[in-house]
């Protein structure tokens, strides 16, 4: 997939890859070989999100990431999950139990939702961790779990790899 900005990352061999439509992001997400369409023809939506990541990069305690307009969630709960995400600042977790009860929800829920995420680092998915530990990561593996990992560790988090 051509996407519209790759932002490079410290976070290893690759970027975040950014795509918008008319004035929203709609998607964020951390493709190992992404490669970015003409930076001049990225929409600006796709263009201020990235000049978001590299401030976040910067200063995790950046606001520029929570202005960043995104398209709507695929549903009402997913929404209401978004809302609780974006307003928990850097440097602080919510374990998926925390969210879950917030949300008067169950955990399995909260962790379905967090998989659909279209918009990580936006809708900041990597601050919810399981009660023992770290916890998964968009449903994947150990690579995207360290991510999650140097994300929190970014943002002054230090969480066991446990759980």
């Amino acid at each position: 997939m051509i996407w519209d900005v790759v932002v490079p990352t410290p976070l290893g061999p690759f970027g975040i890859a950014l795509d918008a439509a008319g004035r929203v992001l709609r998607a964020a997400f951390l493709p190992p070989g992404a490669r970015p369409a003409q930076a001049a023809a990225a929409p600006a939506a796709a263009r201020a999100a990235a000049r978001a990541v590299a401030a976040y990069f910067e200063d995790p305690h950046d606001p520029g990431l929570a202005a960043v307009p995104l398209a709507a969630p695929a549903s009402p709960f997913q929404a209401r999950l978004r809302a609780l995400l974006r307003a928990l600042p850097p440097g602080r977790t919510v374990t998926y139990a925390e969210a879950a009860r917030r949300l008067a929800s169950a955990p399995r829920a909260v962790g379905a939702a967090l998989r659909a995420n279209p918009v990580p680092l936006f809708v900041p998915c990597h601050r919810v961790v399981a009660a023992g530990g770290l916890g998964g990561y968009a449903g994947a593996g150990p690579r995207l779990r360290r991510v999650k990992a140097a994300l929190l560790a970014h943002e002054g988090v230090s969480v066991p790899e446990g759980a």
